[in-house]
C-alpha cells in the first residue's frame, strides 16, 4: 500500500531524475575557450615550462593565467618567451597572479611585454584583520589600479574566505568595495578604474 509520504518521495525523485538524467544520457558538449591557472602545475612549470605548456595545450586549454614562482612570474622563461611559446601552442596568455610588493613596477612592465590583459593581486599586500588595514589596503588597489591603467592592464584581485570576517559588525570584503574602484566579476575583482 502506497501511502502518501512515499507517494511524495517517489514523485520528487521522479521530477529530480527526469531533470538529471537526461544531461547524463546527451553528448558531452565541448567547453571552449577553456582556461586554467598555472599555480596548478607550478612543479611541473619549474620543472620544464615549455614541455609543461605544451601539455597543457594537448589537453586543449586555450587560456593560461601565470603565477609567481620562485623562477619569477614566468618560471624561469622571459615575458616574450612564454608569450611567443603560448601563442605557438594556440594559447593566450590572459593574466599573471602576483604580489603587490617592492617589485610591482617590474611586474608590470613584465606583464605589459608578455602580452597579458589582467593583473591579479594574489594576497593581501598587508597583514590584518582590521578595517583600518582594509583600508590601507584599499589604497595600495586603488593605486595598483591607477598604475595599470597607464601601461593598458587590468587590475584584479583573487579574493579568499578571509576577507568576509568581519570586526565590530563590518564584514572587511564591504571595506574593499566600499573603498576601492574594484567591482565584483565571478571570482575576482577588476579595478574599474
Amino acid at each position: 500500500m502506497q501511502t502518501r509520504r512515499n507517494f511524495l518521495i517517489n514523485t520528487g525523485a521522479l521530477a529530480v531524475g527526469s531533470v538529471v538524467l537526461p544531461s547524463f544520457l546527451s553528448p558531452t558538449k565541448k567547453v571552449k575557450n577553456t582556461g586554467v591557472q598555472l599555480y596548478t602545475f607550478r612543479k611541473e612549470m619549474l620543472a620544464d615550462a615549455k614541455g609543461t605548456l605544451q601539455k597543457i595545450a594537448a589537453l586543449g586549454i586555450k587560456q593560461i593565467e601565470s603565477a609567481g614562482s620562485e623562477k619569477g612570474n614566468y618560471y624561469g622563461l622571459s615575458p616574450k618567451e612564454m608569450k611567443t611559446i603560448c601563442s605557438d601552442l594556440g594559447m593566450t596568455l590572459r593574466s599573471g597572479h602576483v604580489h603587490i610588493d617592492d617589485k610591482w613596477k617590474q611586474t608590470m612592465d613584465e606583464a605589459a611585454e608578455s602580452g597579458q590583459e589582467y593583473i591579479i593581486c594574489s594576497t593581501m599586500p598587508t597583514e590584518g584583520q582590521t578595517v583600518a588595514n582594509y583600508k590601507k589596503v584599499a589604497e595600495s588597489f586603488n593605486k595598483a589600479g591607477e598604475d595599470c591603467k597607464k601601461m593598458k592592464l587590468k587590475f584584479g584581485y583573487h579574493n579568499h574566505a578571509y576577507e568576509f570576517e568581519s570586526e565590530n559588525g563590518e564584514v572587511l570584503y564591504d571595506v574593499l568595495l566600499k573603498n576601492t574602484m574594484l567591482h565584483w566579476y565571478t571570482w575576482k575583482w577588476t579595478w574599474a578604474g
